[in-house]
């Protein structure tokens, strides 16, 4: 019989950012060991909370982002966009909230020019190795990611009307959404 893998959450989602690991929220540098990884649930297996995870995931989801705050790193780097707009997540929100420094530098070739644990240190939107600025990107303050999210769910509850009138009035799977829709607005 096999045994269940038991993995713990943040239970904490919204609310005033708060200390990471009993530090005040980040304000200055971060200096750590570079973790890469393209996979972030795999990452987080090996993350530590002296380590800065540099990851390539675009829409970071709520379960990722748990899972970042869970390891206590204090610095996430990413590659791609945290929030692309395609559809809302929460991922970003929860990592700032927690107090975790979120860096979005897309495009950025951090995986060709980094090493797993090479030190660096991130000061704003900016990377640096050995004092040189390698990548440059926008450092994601929950003021960012709140007012992104927003712009999100409204583009996501355009997206979803649409999906629903391109289904039909007839369709099953419309009909059940509007059905839960209406449960939600109406109750």
């Amino acid at each position: 019989m096999a045994v269940r893998r038991i993995k713990r959450r943040s239970s904490r989602r919204f609310g005033a950012p708060r200390s990471q690991n009993g530090k005040r929220p980040h304000d200055g540098e971060l200096r750590g060991r570079a973790r890469l990884g393209k996979r972030t649930k795999r990452l987080t297996k090996r993350l530590g909370a002296a380590d800065v995870a540099v990851i390539d995931h675009e829409d970071i989801d709520r379960v990722s982002g748990e899972d970042l705050v869970a390891t206590g790193v204090g610095c996430v780097v990413n590659v791609a966009r945290s929030t692309s707009g395609r559809y809302p997540n929460q991922g970003p929100l929860i990592l700032t909230h927690a107090g975790v420094c979120l860096v979005d530098v897309p495009g950025a070739d951090l995986f060709d020019r980094l090493d797993d644990g090479d030190e660096i240190v991130v000061r704003g939107g900016q990377v640096l190795r050995d004092g040189e600025v390698i990548a440059e990107g926008e450092q994601q303050t929950v003021e960012i990611v709140e007012r992104d999210r927003e712009w999100n769910d409204g583009a996501a509850r355009t997206r979803f009307l649409q999906l629903l009138e391109a289904a039909g009035y007839e369709d099953p799977w419309g009909r059940a959404q509007r059905r839960r829709l209406s449960a939600l607005l109406f109750t």
